[in-house]
């Protein structure tokens, strides 16, 4: 038995190794398509709703999360604000997909805003709003983009706003479901 669990050993070595060649070539690949896009959030909702469909389990899905989140190059200097309902028990999901989905690091800075605070966005302030289901956008200077909505089971988890304008208008009103 041993020996079996060795050579088993072995063949994940060998899966392991292609896996991070090709993550690795991913991530550079990546990086270049943001830079031709010159977008500024480098993000591509209808992209990862591509990608997610193809997935054929949550397992799946969750590593797959994972890759897109460090695929990512979202620029510093953009705030990041949280709509938070009247319902709490909402917030703790919608923190654990935000986390997978964007990453923990991404999270620190994060401001919350509840219902009925007065709340303005700054004139010329670049933003990122992710909305949680219930809740009306803040009040905000210019034009807002909906990129898009995740859901699980049909329900809504969180809507994903932005005053920066995608680098294509197939990014908008997307719908991902998770």
């Amino acid at each position: 038995m041993q020996n079996a669990v060795q050579r088993l050993r072995l063949v994940i070595d060998n899966i392991d190794s292609l896996l991070i060649k090709l993550l690795n070539k991913r991530f550079k690949t990546s990086l270049n398509i943001q830079k031709l896009k010159n977008d500024g959030l480098g993000f591509s909702p209808s992209r990862e709703r591509q990608i997610l469909a193809k997935c054929s389990s949550d397992e799946l899905k969750d590593t797959y999360l994972g890759v897109l989140s460090n695929s990512r190059r979202i620029p510093e200097g953009i705030k990041w604000y949280l709509t938070e309902s009247e319902d709490k028990q909402c917030s703790a999901p919608v923190m654990q997909y935000l986390a997978k989905i964007f990453g923990v690091n991404r999270l620190s800075g994060l401001k919350i805003v509840k219902k009925n605070e007065p709340f303005k966005i700054k004139k010329n302030e670049k933003f990122i709003m992710i909305s949680t289901p219930n809740f009306e956008t803040a009040a905000c200077a210019g034009e807002v983009y909906k990129y898009c909505e995740y859901r699980h089971g049909g329900e809504i988890i969180f809507s994903f706003y932005s005053n920066i304008k995608p680098a294509f208008d197939y990014d908008l009103n997307v719908i991902i479901n998770l």
